[in-house]
């Protein structure tokens, strides 16, 4: 008897690289679905599930945050937030005394009842005023959180009619993307400079002074959240 003849099993790769498709050359049960699953489409060349299309519908929705005025039950959630960053030098430590009694100046980022930031718009004098304590959770970072933050600290400035906006940082670049310009350290006033003997880095600072006008962010606000 010939090998692969009638009756005799071919062997294992004889037939590779034959198949011309056609629904009588495969074994029913090639086609038939499993549990939750459809059969196979050879006109796209593909098989799309129910649970695939699920797993990607999940998958791709995004995760709503709301930028919100800080509320009593944030002051733990702010201080973990800040007590990360001052604990690797990038930023100045508060007292969970100190956050109780700023708390009205803090902006937060909202997730399912979950802050993964935070920020603040100190007043300094009659026209100026500083954002303190600008934090974003690391798992959260690179979606604009930190911008949404820092505009919310804006608009508030702009409803209390002040008239400038500085701010303390060792990444320039970020605030210089929503408008503020390098200032001078010297032109800002003596009494900000307070704090800064609770900074580890006392006195070889290394933070840039960056400020905007708030007349001006009011024109150039849009291209800015661009």
């Amino acid at each position: 008897m010939v090998p692969g003849g009638a009756g005799t099993p071919a062997p294992l790769g004889a037939n590779k690289g034959r198949w011309r498709g056609g629904r009588d050359r495969l074994p029913r049960r090639f086609f038939a679905p499993a549990a939750g699953h459809t059969p196979l489409d050879f006109s796209r060349g593909r098989r799309y599930t129910s649970l695939t299309m699920a797993k990607r519908s999940t998958r791709s929705a995004p995760t709503k945050t709301t930028v919100r005025k800080a509320r009593m039950a944030d002051v733990e959630p702010i201080y973990a937030l800040v007590d990360e960053y001052s604990r690797r030098q990038i930023m100045l430590p508060r007292s969970r005394a100190d956050l109780y009694e700023s708390l009205r100046d803090f902006e937060v980022a909202d997730e399912k009842r979950r802050v993964v930031g935070c920020g603040a718009l100190a007043i300094q004098w009659d026209d100026l005023a500083e954002i303190k304590s600008l934090a974003v959770a690391v798992a959260c970072q690179g979606r604009g959180i930190g911008r949404r933050l820092v505009r919310a600290c804006l608009a508030d400035a702009r409803r209390l009619g002040i008239g400038r906006v500085f701010a303390l940082t060792m990444v320039p670049s970020f605030f210089e993307g929503l408008g503020f310009r390098r200032v001078p350290r010297e032109s800002l006033p003596h009494k900000i400079w307070a704090d800064c003997v609770r900074c580890p880095k006392f006195p070889d600072c290394d933070e840039v002074a960056l400020a905007v006008d708030m007349a001006i962010s009011r024109g150039s606000g849009s291209k800015a959240g661009k």
